[in-house]
């Protein structure tokens, strides 16, 4: 009843702002006053009329802003004569046959899609997902080719495993493909290390003595090549009696610098980790002790020891070793296994 009232008071309003004013003689400000004065009773009386509406749609709701809306309504109106009384009417009868959105409704349960199984989230790692769908036979060589391909913008320590893992499929097209890319980032390091092996040749042999220290290139060659070593090692590229050959020219190179420059935090850490390969464990944790010793921080160096010890089966020792860690300051694939012996 209350909006019937209110409707009827701006029907009569809004008519009655443009048939008065009609009978004037003359247009004055008074008529014009007397025009604005209903047109804006009528805009108001329509907004009273309109505001209900929308208050019962979103009753759920905090309506502090109802002011606003009823002088939006009103403004409206009075804005746009005649056109804005009708289209207000409208919006607001369009608004209220919207569906009303209950936001944080629960759910009880979704039932996953049918998706390939290889082409989910693996939660083992970014390099679990892409060796998932290499080995995936059911994909498209094509699909797999262009996966292949992607390995050329990854580091060789992720590459190198997923391309030997590739080795075995029984397509032949993947096979020559991944054979050549571990071919090309062997060919890349091996011909590194001869330019390096020559330049400290050239300066062995412009020495005038064999126990003639090295000069800084040849200083610096010797250290480019215990890390060259070293990167095949770290990429997986050396493997069986190639693998123990770089370990032990990585530790030679390795030697030969410290025993010019003296002590080097990461040279004795890389020199700790070999010993650690030849299965020289003393050496190893002296190393591992000068190397913190020379400034490097714990979660360098605590995991390579805590791994020594567990390997001699002195678990005290590791808890002790991993306790002592921090974990903020942790890789994050660290962090799980710091937890885990805390």
């Amino acid at each position: 009843m209350l909006n019937l009232i209110w409707i009827i008071a701006a029907i009569t309003l809004e008519v009655s702002s443009w048939i008065l004013p009609g009978f004037a003689a003359e247009g004055t400000d008074a008529v014009l006053s007397v025009y604005l004065l209903l047109h804006a009773g009528a805009s108001l009386a329509l907004a009273i009329c309109l505001y209900p509406l929308l208050h019962d749609k979103h009753k759920h709701k905090h309506m502090r802003l109802r002011w606003a809306m009823l002088s939006l309504i009103a403004s409206f109106s009075f804005v746009v004569p005649v056109v804005g009384f009708f289209a207000a009417l409208w919006a607001v009868l369009k608004i209220r046959a919207y569906p009303v959105h209950t936001a944080g409704q629960p759910f009880t349960s979704v039932v996953l899609p049918a998706f390939d199984p290889y082409q989910q989230l693996q939660i083992g790692g970014r390099s679990a997902g892409m060796r998932a769908f290499l080995n995936n036979r059911t994909a498209s060589t094509q699909s797999r080719l262009k996966a292949l391909v992607a390995l050329n913008h990854v580091s060789g320590r992720v590459a190198s495993p997923l391309l030997r893992d590739v080795l075995n499929d029984h397509n032949d097209e993947l096979r020559l493909l991944a054979y050549g890319m571990l071919d090309r980032m062997e060919q890349k390091l091996s011909n590194a290390i001869q330019h390096e092996s020559q330049v400290l040749q050239e300066t062995q042999m412009q020495s005038q003595h064999p126990g003639t220290p090295l000069s800084s290139r040849g200083l610096l060659a010797a250290y480019r090549l215990s890390e060259l070593y070293w990167e095949m090692i770290y990429q997986e590229l050396a493997v069986d009696d190639l693998h123990d050959f770089a370990v032990q020219e990585s530790l030679r190179y390795c030697d030969m610098v410290l025993a010019q420059i003296g002590d080097h935090g990461p040279l004795m850490l890389r020199r700790g980790r070999l010993l650690h390969m030849q299965g020289q464990h003393g050496a190893a944790a002296q190393c591992y002790e000068k190397a913190l010793a020379l400034g490097l921080p714990d979660t360098r160096v605590r995991p390579y020891q805590a791994q020594l010890c567990f390997e001699q089966g002195d678990f005290p020792k590791v808890q002790r070793l991993m306790r002592s860690m921090q974990t903020h300051n942790a890789q994050p694939k660290l962090r799980p296994v710091i937890d885990y012996w805390s």
